[in-house]
């Protein structure tokens, strides 16, 4: 061996390692977000708002949130301030409202967009599931006394690849082009997908989301936690709203007993990302917690739930 040459060929790994650090260029994988408690920053006590079950925020206006009502209500938005506050309502002209569960907002092709989810299906036999599409009304142009008609730019019919199914979990990756939905009364809850694209597609044919993994990091209820009253026992495992963070890298899903986070890893696949056991924090301040959230450019997480007053809650992430 030539004299110098175990020194120089360290010296040469080193370089390189520190190379690839700098830019970035690392097979180390993300890390998970921790949370601490939650703190309650406000609470929605308009009476328009009795049964939040869906919240996204907004892309155009920090600070505001979308939600809207479970079934019973008309086919309505709400735009609310960081306090709490009914900002504007907006109607969906041409939609109806039969079980609307989940409201994701998302960037795509430069564009802030919503969906709205009709996907609530409790006895699993609907042939109806409708997603309504929108580009996001201005935030700034509402008003709490105005009522704003808009009608959704594209409506999709919307079906399982296996059965009716009910789902109360719905988000959008605009960076894999895919509607993700997460299943509520099967045990474990299983993801499936559909591919988002708007095209000339008729309002008529149907769109059937394929099936592509259970979660079974969710844990079906011990049989001590099944004893317990309400949704915080038996039915604590029940997702009842899903999202991910705006650059899709952290999936957050709530059921009733507990929020599940995901860390997906560069050139993941779903199947990778949700069949790894997902850290947990548990519910405290709900009995029925129903909508969730990430706030638009952060890993916080937003909580709220079907109850007047409402609070809104935050988990901060560390």
């Amino acid at each position: 061996m030539l004299p110098g040459f175990v020194p120089l060929m360290r010296a040469l790994l080193i370089t390189l390692l520190t190379t690839a650090l700098l830019s970035g260029c690392t097979a180390l994988p993300q890390r998970t977000p921790t949370y601490g408690p939650h703190t309650e920053f406000a609470a929605i006590t308009d009476p328009n708002l009795a049964e939040v079950s869906g919240i996204a925020p907004s892309r155009r206006e920090p600070g505001v949130y979308w939600v809207h009502n479970d079934s019973g209500d008309t086919p309505r938005i709400f735009a609310l301030n960081a306090q709490g506050q009914r900002l504007g309502t907006v109607e969906l002209a041409g939609a109806t409202a039969i079980d609307w569960e989940d409201i994701a907002s998302f960037t795509y092709q430069g564009q802030a967009w919503l969906l709205i989810a009709d996907v609530g299906d409790n006895y699993g036999r609907r042939d109806d599931l409708r997603f309504y599409f929108l580009p996001e009304p201005d935030p700034t142009t509402l008003r709490p006394d105005t009522l704003t008609v808009v009608r959704p730019t594209h409506t999709w019919n919307v079906a399982f690849a296996d059965g009716a199914r009910d789902c109360e979990g719905v988000t959008v990756s605009p960076a894999t082009g895919e509607v993700l939905l997460i299943s509520k009364r099967t045990e474990p809850p299983v993801l499936y997908t559909l591919p988002l694209h708007f095209d000339a597609t008729p309002s008529t044919a149907r769109h059937v989301a394929r099936r592509v993994t259970p979660l079974p990091g969710i844990a079906a209820p011990t049989t001590l936690e099944r004893a317990l009253p309400g949704r915080l026992g038996q039915f604590r495992s029940q997702v009842t709203a899903f999202d991910l963070c705006a650059d899709g890298t952290c999936a957050a899903v709530l059921t009733y007993g507990n929020i599940w986070i995901y860390q997906r890893q560069p050139g993941e696949t779903w199947t990778d990302t949700f069949t790894r056991d997902p850290a947990r924090i548990p519910i405290s301040g709900l009995t029925q917690a129903e909508a969730i959230c990430f706030e638009a450019d952060n890993h916080d997480l937003i909580v709220t739930t079907e109850r007047l007053p409402a609070p809104l809650l935050r988990y901060e992430a560390k």
